[in-house]
């Protein structure tokens, strides 16, 4: 009986990470669609305009707005304005997991981040998205080529900044 007992165990739990997606280097970016803070519905299932960082975050994580404040400071650097010509070469899109919309409305204001898209659908840890994309942890930030491929997770701070610079110039080098 203990035997049969410890081979279900183990049938449950090998399902239950058979289902989780890890998120590889070099994988395609999984297509999602999720609604913005402007009440429209960001999708990524075209081909990406610019390299894209991906920021999963919370208003309650310390974490997540350290990581977030490091972009924002990075972002003029790397989408500078010249003479009011825009020159882009990097997106972001923030996808909060926060579950009560004031706490996100109130973190957005405050930190005054200059990208466009800010993204929120109100589940929390609940979100299909977040269960699809295989995301167990905040902040999880995911860099993404224009072809929708992976080349960076997670990286440390000095690693971010290598990523950008070295996106910067090859976006220079190619116009």
């Amino acid at each position: 009986m203990f035997k049969w007992l410890l081979i279900f165990i183990g049938f449950l739990v090998s399902g239950s990470l058979y289902a989780q997606r890890v998120l590889r280097l070099s994988d395609t970016f999984p297509v999602f669609q999720l609604p913005t803070t402007t009440e429209e519905t960001y999708t990524n299932d075209t081909t990406l305009q610019y390299p894209t960082i991906y920021v999963f975050w919370a208003s309650w994580s310390l974490a997540s707005l350290e990581l977030l404040d490091v972009i924002k400071q990075h972002y003029y650097v790397i989408n500078p304005t010249r003479r009011g010509v825009r020159q882009m070469f990097i997106d972001v899109v923030d996808i909060s997991i926060d579950n009560k919309p004031d706490h996100h409305r109130i973190a957005l204001k405050r930190e005054g981040w200059p990208w466009e898209q800010h993204v929120f659908d109100n589940k929390g840890w609940e979100s299909s998205v977040l269960n699809n994309l295989g995301i167990t942890k905040i902040p999880t930030l995911i860099i993404v080529e224009k072809n929708k491929k992976i080349i960076v997770i997670d990286p440390d701070i000095n690693q971010l900044r290598n990523t950008l610079s070295n996106i910067k110039l090859n976006t220079s080098l190619s116009n």
